[in-house]
């Protein structure tokens, strides 16, 4: 995925009569740094809208991803407590 790709998409479904206001994708390392170059972060959660900049489209991690990745960690790792005194 590129900058020219999204707009490109986001042109084509805008011109099919979807509105697009969001990008969904997990956060796998080649995602992150995608938006990255956007500009995207957890500051700023989102880009002017390449066909209209008085709009924004946002960016959301893929929740059930996230979930996943959450156990598999603790199938990996295991949960730790902190030690109580």
């Amino acid at each position: 995925m590129n900058a020219n790709i999204l707009t490109t998409a986001i042109s084509k479904l805008e011109h099919a009569g979807f509105i697009v206001c969001a990008v969904v994708r997990d956060m796998r390392g080649s995602n992150q740094g995608f938006w990255n170059r956007l500009g995207v972060s957890y500051e700023t959660s989102f880009i002017k809208h390449p066909l209209n900049p008085c709009k924004r489209i946002h960016f959301f991690a893929d929740a059930s991803h996230l979930i996943k990745l959450l156990r598999n960690h603790i199938l990996d790792q295991g949960v730790k407590y902190p030690k109580i005194r």
